[in-house]
């Protein structure tokens, strides 16, 4: 009488990001084939998040839909996070396939653990050469390599018209990075805000010009710029003179190192975050 272990197919492991599914995804796949029954093990969003600190362009469900429709691939199961051994605790898969890239970085300590554990049943760890010059984040560096990035330092405390025509216009030069001042920066130049940095982060974070909100520290741009390196930056033209008049001065000087460019739209008249603030006042104390 044959074993059970002859009569069912051997099983394989494959776990994978796919974010953008390229032929060094399939290399793997194709490979892993050869030995048996293949389930890809595929990363959840906040799977994926939890060891790259960023989520995918392309969601769980999506990149599912993606994965199956290739034929070598007999089933796929949610993997959130690198938990590999517990999966495999869990299945007892008899290979457990992946790139040999992950012999060192994040996830090689997993890979300790796990070739230990799958001894437990004499499964084996499959490190197949990793196929060079391709990778999703490679890819989505290709893609947003020619996009310009635009800077635009803000306080944002209360949220207008004003802010949303700057913020439009910096979006239609490339992506834009805003430079939230903190607390303590807003407090070096007027009143503190009513919002702290959090809030007023979690606003901008959520609008649909922004692509990424920093903390700027003080008045003084330039340490973030040097950071950044930005094509522009984009500013109302009320800077020109006030409080700000050395800081902008010192921009132009320095993205000019680069060849980086000043956009100065009209200031958007009779709105701003602290004639917001006096007018409700007035009607407070008016009541």
């Amino acid at each position: 009488m044959q074993s059970i272990k002859l009569i069912q197919k051997t099983s394989v492991f494959v776990p994978m990001a796919a974010d953008i599914i390229h032929h060094g995804h399939i290399n793997i796949l194709l490979k892993a084939k050869k030995y048996g029954k293949v389930t890809v093990g595929l990363m959840t969003d906040r799977g994926l998040f939890s060891y790259k600190k960023r989520y995918p362009i392309i969601s769980y469900k999506n990149r599912f839909k993606i994965l199956e429709q290739i034929k070598c691939i007999d089933k796929i199961i949610p993997l959130n996070g690198l938990k590999y051994v517990q999966i495999s605790k869990k299945y007892k898969f008899d290979y457990f396939v992946h790139g040999d890239d992950w012999k060192t970085g994040v996830q090689s300590r997993e890979r300790k653990r796990l070739k230990v554990v799958m001894k437990r049943w004499n499964g084996k760890l499959i490190d197949l050469k990793y196929t060079p010059g391709i990778s999703s984040s490679k890819i989505k560096h290709n893609l947003f390599k020619n996009e310009k990035l635009v800077y635009v330092g803000i306080a944002a405390d209360i949220l207008h018209e004003g802010h949303i025509n700057i913020l439009k216009v910096a979006s239609s030069y490339g992506e834009v990075i805003v430079g939230l001042l903190t607390n303590r920066a807003i407090k070096t130049y007027k009143n503190p805000p009513i919002l702290n940095y959090r809030q007023r982060k979690i606003v901008l974070e959520n609008m649909k010009y922004v692509k990424k909100v920093i903390p700027q520290t003080s008045l003084d741009y330039r340490k973030n710029l040097l950071k950044i390196k930005p094509h522009f930056v984009v500013h109302g033209d009320d800077w020109k003179t006030g409080v700000q008049k050395k800081t902008r001065l010192n921009v132009i000087k320095l993205i000019s190192k680069w060849s980086g460019k000043l956009i100065e739209p009209k200031y958007t008249k009779n709105i701003s975050s602290s004639l917001i603030k006096k007018n409700v006042a007035k009607i407070v104390n008016n009541r």
